[in-house]
This record gives C-alpha cells, structure tokens and sequence, in this order.
C-alpha cells in the first residue's frame, strides 16, 4: 500500500507521461526513496546523511525532470510487468 501511494504521487507530477511510464519512473524513485538503499548508502558507503537527503532529492528531481522534458525510457511491453508489492 505505502509503495503504490509513494509511487502514485510520484508519477502524479507527470501528467503529460504515459501512465505505464510514469508508474516505472515513481517506481524507481520509490526504491531511491527507501530505507534499503538509504541504509547502503549511510552504513555501507559511508555518505553522511544528510549528503544522501541532498543526493536522494537531487536523484528525483533529475528523473522527473528528464521524464517531463521528453527523455523517457523505452520501456517494451507494460502489461508483461509484475505488479509491485505491497509493504
């Protein structure tokens, strides 16, 4: 439930993208977002944390910029996805 909110707010600031983009692109923000890779770049890389809040946000802004200027990327066949979980 969290990941299919996060995700969706996340493609909602793309409204002019294909919704089966749009959904990828806030998927993978979604796992820039995480605490998984919070924690591999805090304890494993040893960026501190508030380097990585600026990384994370610069991360997302780029991705939802770029995906809003036209540099989308080819995604083949959506409806071969499998639907993302739940948390």
């Amino acid at each position: 439930e969290r990941t299919r909110r996060i995700a969706g707010h996340i493609a909602g600031l793309m409204p002019s993208i294909p919704h089966e983009t749009a959904d990828a692109i806030g998927l993978l923000c979604r796992h820039v977002l995480s605490h998984r890779s919070w924690f591999w770049l805090t304890h494993e890389y040893g960026i501190d944390t508030d380097e990585v809040a600026d990384l994370v946000v610069w991360a997302v802004t780029a991705l939802i910029d770029a995906a809003n200027s036209g540099d989308l990327p080819d995604l083949t066949d959506p409806t071969q996805r499998t639907p993302y979980p739940t948390e």
